[in-house]
Parts: structure tokens; sequence; C-alpha cells
């Protein structure tokens, strides 16, 4: 029989034994391990990177309106973009064709040409300050009651006098027609009457707006010795707890 030379089987190998490195499933699993590590530092940096980036503007649409480019806000030097808004839709223009001067005068320009178009052309007015008007009336009436001689006498400055022989009498006179314009403000109110004495006499007058249920306070006054021939004022345009108005001078 052929003679064989016997061989031993060779010890196995540990993968650790020195001299050697891992095995390549060794080298697997822990690549893989280190892949999933990575990966994971990977999405860690990259999340945080992008929060704190910036994304310059390289395109924009103007729908509306214009603008001078993006180039004011791809740095941060202070430079912006300017956008302006255009009206699509203009609002239609209504001009004044009629004036009316209640008070005052045109000094220079033309209306309504030079007020149609803004050329720094003007319609200029003066203003007029309203000329005060005065209306009086007499009375048309004496009221019942009257204890003066000849009370009807007393309605006009004619020479022809009534006339009182005590103190206290009284006389009311009535129905003065004034006339005051629709448009006024009263700014005076006042009583004339034409009165004298001999003796040293005085004469109380008063005024009513309701027809003598409410009384402005008495104004007296002395009297000349002489027929004055001239009305002598006393004022009541500031009557305690009443404002003149057209409706009570009417």
């Amino acid at each position: 029989m052929p003679l064989k030379a016997a061989k031993a089987p060779a010890p196995p190998i540990s993968e650790l034994a020195v001299g050697q490195g891992p095995s390549a499933a060794g080298l697997r699993r822990r690549l893989a391990a280190g892949l999933v590590v990575l990966a994971l530092v990977t999405i860690l940096l990259a999340s945080s990177r992008a929060a704190a980036g910036t994304f310059p503007v390289s395109v924009e649409q103007v729908a509306v309106g214009t603008t001078d480019g993006t180039a004011g806000v791809q740095a941060e030097d202070g430079i912006r973009e300017s956008m302006r808004e255009s009206d699509v839709a203009p609002d239609p223009l209504a001009y004044p064709a009629l004036q009316n001067l209640s008070n005052g005068s045109p000094v220079s320009g033309t209306f309504p040409a030079d007020v149609r178009i803004s050329d720094g052309v003007y319609v200029q007015y003066r203003e007029a300050t309203p000329v005060p008007v005065t209306v009086s009336s007499n009375p048309a009436s004496v009221t019942p009651g009257c204890t003066w001689t000849t009370c009807g006498n007393g309605m006009a400055s004619d020479n022809a006098y009534a006339s009182s022989p005590a103190g206290g009498d009284a006389a009311e006179y009535a129905g003065f027609s004034l006339g005051v314009p629709a448009a006024a403000t009263i700014t005076r109110v006042e009583v004339g009457y034409e009165a004298f004495a001999a003796g040293n006499d005085r004469i109380a007058i008063t005024l009513s707006w309701d027809g003598g249920a409410t009384w402005c306070p008495t104004v007296t006054s002395g009297l000349p010795g002489a027929d004055p021939n001239a009305y002598t004022f006393s004022s009541f345009t500031a009557c305690t707890g009443h404002t003149w108005m057209r409706t009570s001078c009417a």
C-alpha cells in the first residue's frame, strides 16, 4: 500500500489573534454601526445648518406696480428693495361748475378754468364783512291797565305826550314788528324812549320777549328837565336768563 504522509489539521485561528484584523463579517457589522452613527451625525449637523441659513431672493414677479430689483435684498448691507404701488383703477375727477358767493368778491383768476388744473394758478377771493343792520319799530298798541294819561301818545316821537301825575304809574306797549333778517345774528338789543320831567324824576324800563310772561331785569335812568327831542337808549342785550334769537324779536 503506498505510504501517505499524515497531515495534522491546522488549528483554528481566532479572529482576535495577534497580528490579524477582524473577519469580513465583523467588519461589516462594525461598518454598519458606524454608518448609522455617521448618518445620525450628518442629519443633526445638516438640520442645524439649515435653520441658520439664508436664501437670497433671486427672482420676483411684480403683478402691479414697480420695483427697483432684487439686488437690494441679496446682502445684509442696509440697502432695501423699494416697491411702488400702481393705481390700476384711477378715481374719476369731478370738477366744479358753479360758484355762489354770499359775501366777498373775486380778486384774481377765472372760475372754473383755474381750479380744474394743478398748474399753480388760483382763483382768489376777498372776504367782506357784512355791514351791521339796525332794525327798529314803534309799538302798535297799548296793553290794558295803563295808568298814565293819554297812553296812546307815547307810541311815537311826535311831540304828543303821555304823562304820569304820580310815581309808580305804568304804561305797557306792545306790537313791535322788527323784521329781523333770517340769516342775522343779534348783537345788540335796546329800548329807546323820549321823556323828561320838571323835577328830579326817574324812569324804569323793562322788556319782555314772550308777550309779557317773562321780563328782563329793569333798567332805571334819570330824566332831563326839558324835552330832548331825541331818543335815549337802555340796553337789554344782556338779559338775565335769555339769549336773544330772531324768533324772540319778530
